[in-house]
């Protein structure tokens, strides 16, 4: 007999119903139905493994990078032996992730190898960079170390190391954007336009080998949409804002880069494209539409008329980027994206209840309001999806 496959008791069970209404639809028999059930039993463990050898990684890991943070604390040893080291941990570990994944007895292993070697590869940029006197907080490095993982991880179809790595990336994005931009604007800017690029790179890999790599991008890119838009809904950050022409170049290489995505893409990866095309474009919106003078939002001052409708326009895209977000996530059964969506709403709802909007209504008023509009979304969508069915079903 076949070994079991083992899957999530809640998987189990709708397997086991929908088995039953196969057998009574006629679509297997008795015998075919038991034969299907037995191939799967339910457990957590597997599951449950897999997270602790992972968390275990990551935090070996981040051990290795505070050995390279603190100089290793060896005053005998040199630069080269610190490197040669660092360098033996990290080829180390991808070796041994090579090894087990061809051994079915420890492929359990092979993740979080893979994950502590592109962990081990970053801890290797900053011993050369602490050996060249290069300051630890220079964000080429980060960058660096996202093109490794990234690479590591296309690779070996390795999971850890691609998150770590689109991770990597999106915070390089945002240390790069925080540093060398001049204004709030052309930081929100930079952040909106690039939303366009992590979601054609999600969009990329439907229905490729690697298409299981296209949530990480889509929660990278959903990440940056909502830093962009919330920052622009916060009153202050586009004060005397000024569009730059470079801002202007890239959102049309944005658009021509959407646009080459979506040729090859499905209905749903062009309505996540225009998604990120109108994030992007809201950005620019709301740069050119900034007010010239903004009052503090805390302070108690009333705000100018162009202040308040500025933020309320901002705090409904915000809003409505995402409620699409989670719908986005639903439709990809990205149960990381959905969350990510919903946090951010109560986060924002939570900020802007003590801002700006704050003299206008209050906290509890705003919550009760966005909460209405929430689950009137929820029961037009659900009479979307009956109506779908009874369409199919007729």
């Amino acid at each position: 007999m076949a070994q079991r496959q083992l899957i999530s008791g809640r998987r189990l069970a709708w397997l086991q119903q929908e088995l039953e209404q196969w057998r009574s639809a006629g679509l297997v028999d008795q015998a075919g139905a038991e034969a299907i059930g037995a191939r799967y039993q339910a457990s957590s463990r597997a599951r449950a493994a897999r997270t602790l050898l992972m968390l275990g990684a990551a935090l070996f890991g981040v051990g290795i990078i505070w050995l390279v943070a603190s100089n290793l604390e060896i005053d005998e040893a040199g630069p080269l032996t610190r490197f040669a080291f660092v360098a033996a941990l990290w080829l180390g570990f991808m070796s041994l992730a090579e090894v087990v994944r061809r051994r079915e007895r420890f492929s359990a292993l092979a993740g979080p190898l893979a994950l502590l070697a592109a962990i081990g590869y970053g801890a290797t940029i900053f011993q050369v960079a602490q050996s060249l006197q290069v300051p630890a907080y220079e964000p080429l490095l980060l960058v660096a170390w996202a093109g490794g993982a990234l690479a590591y991880a296309y690779a070996t179809a390795a999971s850890g190391p691609l998150v770590l790595g689109v991770g990597a990336a999106v915070a390089s994005t945002v240390w790069l954007l925080s540093r060398d931009v001049e204004s709030g604007a052309s930081f929100v800017l930079g952040l909106a336009l690039a939303v366009p690029f992590a979601t054609a790179a999600a969009v990329a890999h439907q229905g490729t080998r690697r298409e299981p790599f296209a949530g990480a991008w889509r929660c990278a890119s959903g990440l940056l949409a909502l830093l962009a838009l919330g920052g622009a809904a916060i009153p202050g950050v586009l004060e005397d804002a000024t569009v730059p022409a470079p801002a202007l170049v890239a959102a049309l290489v944005t658009l021509l880069v959407a646009a080459a995505a979506a040729v090859r893409a499905d209905r749903r990866g062009r309505a996540e494209l225009a998604i990120a095309v109108a994030c992007a474009l809201a950005g620019l919106a709301l740069a050119f539409a900034a007010p010239d003078s903004v009052a503090d939002p805390f302070s108690g001052d009333d705000p100018s008329a162009a202040q308040l409708a500025h933020t309320l326009v901002a705090s409904a895209l915000f809003l409505a980027l995402s409620l699409g977000l989670a719908f986005v996530g639903v439709a990809r059964e990205s149960a990381a994206l959905t969350n990510l969506a919903i946090t951010a709403i109560v986060l924002f709802v939570a900020i802007q209840s003590f801002g700006l909007i704050a003299p206008l209504i209050s906290g509890a008023a705003l919550v009760l309001s966005v909460g209405a509009i929430l689950v009137v979304c929820g029961l037009l969508a659900d009479r979307g999806r009956r109506r779908l069915l009874k369409d199919v079903a007729s």
